[in-house]
């Protein structure tokens, strides 16, 4: 089975507005109104990597695209089957209070961290110049979000520690 551009395509574009959800839902719940700017840039960051498939549409179709095709199709179709961000009411019900904002901050960071995970393995495999790099310029922007959540967590931890 052909690991085929629209299948990745679909998994980018769900991480993206899976990602977009999230943050969206959660920052009308936080007071702080840094942390709450972050969050909406997180959220508009997101639609920018929407934007930006226009390089991934220039990978070519077929395994002669991606090293070990069969395991990356595998891990493709599971993932797209998956939530990578949770439901944007799970991020308004925890962010109701301090101990639950830290939970909806550590929810997504692992979200961020399987999206790093999805485009590194994309950047590993893929064949293609152009693909290669656009997914290494979305791998690049996954692991900031991680930083910058991993930074937000840390402030609000030791706010309510």
């Amino acid at each position: 089975m052909n690991l085929i551009k629209s299948e990745v395509l679909a998994v980018a574009q769900k991480i993206e507005s899976e990602g977009i959800a999230f943050y969206k839902a959660l920052a009308p719940q936080v007071k702080d109104l840094k942390a709450r700017a972050l969050l909406y840039r997180l959220a508009h960051d997101e639609a920018l990597h929407l934007e930006g498939f226009d390089a991934l549409l220039k990978v070519p179709e077929g395994d002669d695209a991606y090293d070990d095709a069969a395991m990356l199709t595998a891990y493709v179709q599971e993932t797209v089957r998956a939530d990578i961000f949770p439901p944007p009411a799970e991020a308004k019900r925890l962010a109701r209070n301090a101990n639950g904002l830290l939970a909806a901050i550590d929810l997504g960071l692992v979200a961020e961290r399987q999206s790093v995970t999805f485009y590194e393995r994309m950047a590993t495999a893929c064949t293609n110049a152009e693909g290669k790099a656009a997914f290494g310029e979305l791998l690049a922007a996954e692991r900031e979000h991680v930083s910058t959540l991993e930074g937000l967590r840390r402030t609000f931890q030791n706010r309510y520690a």
